[in-house]
């Protein structure tokens, strides 16, 4: 399954010298920061009720949307980022969870941090993916997938949760809103075979 995680263009000189962090692992001086401080503290507040696998402090874990939702519907957040920041500003990087087996990953069916989170723990994509998908059709059938709807923004903002450090390769991809930005990025990433792909109409 593809996944991307939206950011700054900033921070991605940092990023390919320290790699992809957990937020709680970063210097105040060490990004740019674009999230909602209030969704931050309710992050880091977070615990689980999961008795088998207790999880507190989503701000330790890397979070990614996902790459199926954004392109069939678009992912609230990332147009609410994009619109404060600026299209150009901002960049996706996106990688598959296949490459992330070694990590430990938690899939969560809706926002995290609203009414209606369901937690799969641990690198159970399977089990997920059929949640996932029986959801997607629930609300399809009873909201018409209405984006106004705020059930149908929580799931549209349904995270996966990836704990430590991730280092950009080969098996990334950076998506950049024009060629201009594509050149900058380019030139940033040197050596390092990672593609850079245009696609401008995934930031609106």
């Amino acid at each position: 399954m593809w996944i991307h995680h939206l950011t700054h263009i900033e921070n991605l000189g940092s990023i390919l010298e320290k790699g992809l962090k957990p937020r709680n692992e970063l210097n105040q001086n060490e990004f740019r920061n674009t999230a909602n401080d209030e969704i931050v503290n309710k992050r880091g507040k977070y615990q689980s009720n999961n008795d088998n696998n207790k999880i507190k402090n989503l701000n330790n874990y890397i979070p990614f949307h996902i790459n199926e939702l954004h392109k069939k519907y678009r992912i609230p957040y990332n147009y609410a980022v994009c619109k404060k920041e600026g299209n150009k500003n901002m960049i996706i990087l996106s990688c598959k969870t296949e490459n992330l087996l070694f990590k430990e990953i938690v899939y969560q069916l809706y926002h995290p941090v609203s009414n209606y989170k369901c937690e799969y723990i641990t690198n159970n994509e399977e089990k997920f993916i059929k949640k996932f998908k029986k959801e997607e059709r629930k609300l399809k059938n009873e909201y018409n997938f209405d984006y106004s709807n705020q059930r149908v923004k929580e799931f549209l903002m349904s995270e996966i949760l990836v704990k430590g450090i991730l280092y950009l390769d080969n098996k990334w991809k950076i998506y950049v809103y024009s060629d201009e930005i594509k050149n900058k990025i380019e030139n940033c990433i040197g050596n390092k075979k990672i593609d850079v792909i245009v696609n401008s109409s995934i930031f609106s």
